[in-house]
């Protein structure tokens, strides 16, 4: 099959040892509700629903199961040779195609003991990251569930796992997590959810960028540049938010631009010149019209430079 040829290439870029950046780092304090294990709880009706759903995927495609389990007991001897100590598996089973969806999302919430802890506890983040790539709603409880009950460590994985679900119950989930989260997990949920490309998420992020400070303001405004970006939009298939969301992200990383200088300046123009398909221009006008005479000729030289950058395109 095309989705195994493709998982096993990218299995052999793993054990070459090509690795990707370990997830956002945890705080050291972490509410005692939350998992620092393997596995997250559904609720009953969930849970019924998950296992019939994986009961009948192993009948079909039993190998689909040995595939996925081969390669997650692998994890930790694949994190130890990559680069970076952390080695591509999210990708490699994401790359298996449709039919690693119950395979993964059994091992998220009733992993089978064949499976050593070590290895399980070494994949938990791939496992998520993988379920997320996919895009399957039917296990966007379980996404949910890790964004709710995931220790620190996990909470941008997940937190961008259940953003590309893109529907309204992810973003409502996202602004959920974040209102409760504070320190580095409210950071994490801030980074990831800029995938979730719905206009709830792009007000929220909007409304937390006008009183953050500048650390805070350069994740936001990462995220609503993925969330504004013309290429994500491009290749999605329910597009009614699209102008909303663009226009809420435009408007909120010009006013950064505006409020800040150095590192978060320099990162809301570079938001800037990759969401603008035109429409920055107007919000640039808007600004300058209310904006001290500093700022004025700072918006003069943006205007410029999208005007190049657009030029160029």
């Amino acid at each position: 099959m095309r989705s195994t040829t493709r998982a096993c290439a990218l299995l052999a870029i793993v054990i070459a040892g090509v690795a990707f950046a370990p997830s956002a780092s945890a705080s050291p304090a972490a509410p005692v509700t939350r998992t620092t294990t393997h596995r997250v709880t559904l609720a009953p009706e969930a849970t019924r629903t998950l296992r019939a759903s994986i009961a009948s995927a192993r009948a079909s495609d039993p190998a689909a199961f040995v595939d996925v389990a081969r390669l997650v007991a692998r994890t930790p001897e694949l994190d130890r040779k990559a680069r970076g100590g952390k080695a591509a598996v999210a990708l490699a089973l994401a790359a298996m195609g449709p039919r690693a969806v119950m395979p993964l999302a059994e091992l998220a919430v009733d992993p089978p003991a064949s499976i050593p802890r070590e290895a399980l506890v070494a994949s938990k983040l791939d496992v998520v990251e993988a379920l997320g790539i996919l895009r399957d709603p039917r296990v966007a409880p379980v996404l949910v569930a890790w964004l709710e009950q995931g220790d620190d460590a996990s909470a941008r994985t997940a937190s961008e796992a259940v953003a590309r679900q893109d529907s309204d119950e992810a973003a409502e989930a996202l602004v959920v997590a974040l209102d409760k989260a504070t320190g580095e997990r409210s950071l994490a949920i801030l980074d990831g959810m800029g995938m979730c490309h719905r206009a709830k998420v792009a007000k929220t992020l909007a409304a937390r960028l006008v009183s953050a400070d500048a650390a805070t303001a350069r994740v936001i405004v990462k995220s609503l540049r993925r969330a504004a970006s013309p290429w994500a939009w491009a290749t999605l298939a329910r597009r009614d938010d699209e102008s909303v969301v663009r226009d809420v992200a435009s408007e909120a990383i010009v006013g950064a631009f505006v409020r800040f200088e150095g590192e978060t300046r320099a990162a809301a123009e570079k938001a800037l010149v990759v969401v603008d398909d035109g429409r920055v221009a107007r919000f640039v006008q808007s600004a300058r019209e209310r904006a001290p005479s500093d700022a004025k000729i700072a918006l003069d030289g943006l205007g410029e430079r999208l005007r190049a950058a657009s030029a160029r395109r």
